[in-house]
């Protein structure tokens, strides 16, 4: 009987010691705890982030049996990300929701508009073609006189301008000859005139003194023709680095094009564009065949034709 009690004692003493030895519940578990408590209460994120919810609460499940208190801050730690998470996510996923409902109001709104405007141009075409039928029934001989009127005009500003091309085709083909030396040359863009390297200094992009008549001449077309535009392109050979040879061409394009303007020449009807040593003429293995790359095209664009459009960048060969 007293070895019983002895035993009951010990036993009794030993579950006060291991009550007074648990892990004190820290503040982040508390915080944890009281987020999770709120957490699983919203049906959105019960619903739409469960997964992340679910691992919060195993995380905030092991805090809670942590024996150390760094152990327990560092699952409580864990868990709370875990519910913030799945806050985030629920959050996401119900705006991305509310976003697609939005998108398929504006475009029942939209769809209804169009249909309301498709009407509402339908009657007015409606409207339009009665009052054009009216317009005609009382007033179709005047109408008749001034549609020929209208018509002779038209056929007089075709005929003008038919005699306007025709005269800026034979100053061009004048400006052809005149510039023979520029080895002048049709094609589907325009009129191209090649400029030899001998109106540069050597591996310099300053104009020679000489080079002035070419330009002069080209200025004077250019300025008669204000609808035309230009396209100057420079070339070298193959001699030195790819990248000092494309600036070497795009210097001596912009010394030309820099040559129209002081001549009169709009710059907005002036591009440049420097290639380098692409699209040669002839082989880079030979004196002749180098100095014969080493040259700046210019071309007369056709009207209409834009630069982008035309040159050797086009695919023009």
């Amino acid at each position: 009987m007293k070895m019983r009690r002895s035993r009951l004692a010990i036993f009794f003493a030993a579950g006060i010691v291991a009550i007074g030895c648990a892990t004190p519940q820290s503040q982040e578990l508390k915080q944890a705890q009281q987020s999770y408590s709120l957490a699983k209460d919203d049906p959105s994120i019960t619903q739409n982030a469960s997964v992340t919810l679910y691992e919060g609460k195993q995380a905030l499940d092991r805090a809670q049996r942590a024996e150390e208190i760094e152990e327990q801050k560092h699952y409580a730690y864990v868990a709370q990300k875990k519910i913030d998470l799945a806050r985030v996510q629920a959050d996401q996923l119900q705006t991305r929701q509310e976003v697609e409902e939005l998108q398929e109001q504006q475009e029942s709104f939209l769809l209804a508009l169009r249909r309301k405007q498709a009407e509402q141009a339908r009657q007015r075409a409606e409207q339009a073609q009665e009052e054009l039928q009216a317009y005609r029934g009382r007033e179709r001989q005047q109408e008749l006189s001034r549609a020929q009127e209208e018509t002779q005009s038209a056929q007089q500003e075709v005929q003008r301008a038919e005699q306007e091309a025709q005269q800026a085709q034979a100053e061009l083909q004048q400006l052809r000859q005149e510039m023979s030396d520029m080895d002048a040359r049709q094609t589907e863009t325009g009129m191209v005139l090649t400029l030899s390297d001998v109106i540069f200094e050597f591996d310099q992009a300053q104009l020679k003194t000489g080079a002035e008549r070419s330009i002069g001449r080209l200025s004077e077309f250019l300025n008669r023709h204000p609808d035309r535009k230009v396209l100057v392109e420079g070339f070298t050979d193959s001699v030195g680095s790819d990248q000092y040879n494309r600036s070497l061409s795009e210097r001596r394009a912009e010394a030309v094009a820099q040559a129209l303007e002081a001549d009169g020449v709009s710059p907005d009807r002036i591009s440049t564009r420097g290639l380098g040593e692409d699209y040669p003429l002839a082989t880079n293995e030979t004196v002749a065949g180098r100095q014969q790359n080493r040259r700046v095209e210019i071309t007369i664009l056709n009207p209409e034709q834009q630069p982008e459009d035309a040159g050797r960048g086009d695919g023009r060969m």
